[in-house]
């Protein structure tokens, strides 16, 4: 087994895990929360947030310190601080100490989640990074679909807090131990392999200067616009379906498509990627989203309007998470490309931070459909940033 394939078999389990266990249940856990605690939603919700705001001032030191040493000590690190985020919020009681163990799962979100994952392989291997970013996230794309169902099933026999305990031992005992034994030590060196077209990109020079923080702020204002729905639609989905009318077994339903549809999104990145630019990668993605909300909010609602708003809004946050991060190295290079997708997603996590309480509050105020409307308004100011991005710096060559 080549370093590469193994770093991709390790990245793929651990991802569905942190991404499972960290921001997935916590659709399913946060009414638990309130309710045994007696708190308010909009302040467990706002925990959730701190989690993300945390994330957020972390993930430029993630980045930066996956640049110089690599993806195993990080991500190793990380996936203990999960779990000790997780146990600590399984064993909290009372306010301040359910906001602590909020803020160390943000830490651990840091440095375990996409950018770090991507991070690392371009560390590894930047001549075969795309490929290897649409591997991963192939996987990555089934952690709703397998951790929606096991965190319900599991709450059959367990309470929120042993689910948490259950999960924080999945962290400390499976993905430490996977990151720190099977991710490299240094780089691949043998880049022979990468294929002409991923080398020519990888060539190219550059943005610099004032067209790269126009680059930077126009791929920033997509990210927060979309980040910021995609973290309270994780949140809110599966209420807003059960208030609109849907029995709770048929939302679980729905919610479980949104992951294989960002996976057959994915599938047709690995087929067809190494002719498809990143721009109209990114175009297609985003497009694919204010169209999901239209088709929620204006058609009748039923199974069929309910399954094609999974679809697409699976199809567009698959294709998306791809964008995410192959677009940063086509327009700004390898050096330091950790770095940057840190930066990139400072003001994404912090932005993402607020919308679970905003939605919470905007539901609760004006009602599920306003809440479903302001998503579709920011997916479509993130559409109409895609096509600024793409008209000024569509030259770029494939990566």
């Amino acid at each position: 087994m080549t370093p590469l394939f193994r770093a991709l078999v390790v990245l793929s389990v651990t991802l569905i895990c942190s991404w499972g266990a960290v921001y997935y249940a916590y659709a399913l856990t946060a009414p638990l929360i309130a309710e045994e605690n007696g708190w308010s939603k909009p302040f467990v919700y706002a925990g959730f947030s701190l989690t993300m705001v945390v994330a957020g001032l972390a993930s430029p030191w993630v980045g930066r310190a996956i640049d110089r040493h690599g993806g195993r000590v990080v991500m190793t690190a990380g996936s203990l601080v999960a779990a000790l985020g997780l146990a600590l919020l399984g064993l909290a009681h009372g306010e301040i100490a359910f906001l602590i163990a909020c803020a160390v799962c943000g830490g651990g979100m840091a440095m375990t989640f996409y950018d770090a994952g991507f991070a690392t392989l371009t560390w590894m291997d930047v001549g075969r990074a795309r490929r290897a970013i649409t591997i991963v996230t192939l996987a990555g794309g089934l952690a709703s679909t397998v951790f929606w169902p096991l965190t319900q099933w599991l709450l059959t026999f367990l309470d929120w807090r042993e689910v948490c305990l259950a999960y924080a031992a999945l962290h400390a005992l499976v993905c430490a131990p996977l990151h720190y034994f099977a991710l490299p030590h240094e780089p691949i060196s043998d880049h022979g392999r990468s294929a002409p077209l991923d080398q020519r990109a990888l060539d190219a020079e550059p943005l610099q200067g004032r067209a790269r923080w126009e680059a930077f702020g126009l791929f920033a204002l997509l990210l927060v616009a979309q980040g910021f729905v995609s973290n309270g639609i994780a949140i809110h989905l599966l209420p807003a379906l059960s208030d609109l009318g849907t029995d709770p077994r048929s939302a679980i339903l729905v919610g479980s498509l949104i992951g294989p549809a960002q996976v057959s999104a994915r599938l047709l990145d690995l087929a067809f990627g190494r002719v498809i630019a990143p721009m109209s990668l990114g175009l297609a993605a985003i497009a694919a989203m204010p169209l999901a909300f239209l088709v929620l909010l204006l058609a009748p609602l039923g199974g069929a309007a309910l399954v094609a708003f999974a679809l697409l809004y699976g199809f567009g946050n698959g294709l998306l998470t791809i964008a995410r991060g192959v677009i940063p190295l086509t327009l700004f290079g390898r050096e330091g490309y950790g770095g940057m997708l840190g930066l990139l997603a400072a003001p994404t996590l912090i932005v993402q931070a607020a919308s679970p309480t905003v939605l919470a509050i905007a539901s609760a105020s004006l009602g599920v459909r306003p809440m479903l409307w302001i998503c579709a308004a920011s997916v479509t100011f993130a559409f109409l940033a895609m096509v600024g991005l793409a008209v000024r710096f569509s030259s770029r060559p494939v990566v």
